[in-house]
């Protein structure tokens, strides 16, 4: 069964209405100092996250990514269970990047649970960013190959709104999509894999650096994320992307 979500507020500082979670969530963050400053996870009996290095967080955002030094990252730990990859996921997160480096930044991609080790060398591992003035976003494997490309709308604001699924198996599909522009979703980019397995694989929130440590060095600020087995539709990911936009217009992230 779907669940749903509250943040408390008071009357007059309502956020909005309940958010309906898809029946498979695993983790949901709103990240943050201020509020109520719970940059846990938000889904009742769910993985608690775990930080690799430093990540960095203000009022309303983390901020995560390969700095040059260290690789400062949230692991989900939501790993790759043989149900996992037979169901397929949904990964979908609202984030920035305002730095600036080299040639490439993650936004999730799929590291080892608990210590960011490098998964099994052509696996697929999540979305990235081309820089802070590309309208560019990937799907990217554990090699860092770029596998499609997503164009956003030229009107792009800061903040995004990007999902990733996953429709399951050794050999599935992936499709990346942003609700930010084209509130309903674009035409998504697509790519299907080969040979993924199971193993303690798990999304990590800015990504698992090596060995792209040389040229994924772009920051990415996060404000919201959520992880869920099974892949959403593209009319399902653009309602949750309009039940969350309130809930974080109310802290500050516009979109």
């Amino acid at each position: 069964m779907p669940s749903t979500h509250r943040l408390q507020a008071n009357f007059t500082n309502r956020i909005g209405s309940e958010i309906l979670l898809p029946a498979g969530v695993k983790s949901m963050f709103f990240f943050g100092t201020g509020y109520d400053g719970n940059n846990g996870n938000r889904v009742a009996g769910g993985a608690a996250p775990s930080a690799i290095g430093t990540p960095t967080y203000s009022t309303n955002y983390v901020t995560v990514g390969y700095n040059g030094t260290t690789n400062n990252t949230i692991d989900t730990m939501n790993q790759r269970t043989s149900a996992m990859l037979a169901a397929g996921w949904t990964w979908a997160a609202v984030y920035r990047c305002t730095s600036s480096g080299a040639t490439m930044g993650d936004i999730i991609q799929d590291g080892g649970g608990g210590g960011g080790a490098i998964p099994a060398i052509g696996s697929i591992c999540g979305m990235s960013f081309q820089s802070p003035s590309s309208l560019n976003t990937y799907i990217i494997s554990s090699t860092q190959s770029v596998r499609a490309t997503f164009a956003m709308p030229q009107n792009s604001g800061n903040w995004h709104f990007l999902a990733i699924t996953y429709s399951g198996g050794a050999a599935g599909t992936h499709t990346l999509n942003e609700f930010t522009n084209n509130i309903a979703g674009g035409t998504p980019a697509t790519y299907v894999a080969s040979a993924l397995a199971a193993g303690n694989n798990s999304p990590c929130l800015g990504g698992n650096v090596p060995p792209g440590a040389t040229s994924h060095t772009y920051l990415s600020d996060i404000a919201w994320a959520m992880i869920s087995q099974g892949p959403m539709i593209q009319a399902d990911l653009a309602t949750l992307a309009a039940a969350v936009r309130p809930w974080l217009a109310r802290r500050g992230i516009v979109m």
